[in-house]
């Protein structure tokens, strides 16, 4: 039969973040003063696998400069 199961994770890292400028509409440059950096992240998540495909999402905190920079993605694939 096809089984569907729910899987969980979690991790920590190193992030490379980088900024250059920002230009909006292509009519105005405001310039980001932000060089390269590598910064600690934490992420956890979860999904569910229909035999051979996968949806899971998690959520990614990067430590930056006084703050954290947050996101969640969303993931679609196949297994080989």
């Amino acid at each position: 039969g096809v089984g569907i199961g729910p899987f969980f994770f979690a991790g920590a890292g190193m992030a490379k973040l980088s900024i250059s400028d920002f230009t909006v509409a292509g009519v105005i440059t405001i310039p980001l003063d932000f060089a390269d950096a590598t910064k600690p992240y934490i992420e956890f998540g979860g999904g569910l696998q229909f035999s051979k495909m996968f949806i899971q999402g998690k959520y990614v905190s990067v430590k930056a400069e006084g703050t954290s920079i947050n996101y969640v993605p969303v993931s679609i694939g196949f297994k080989f």
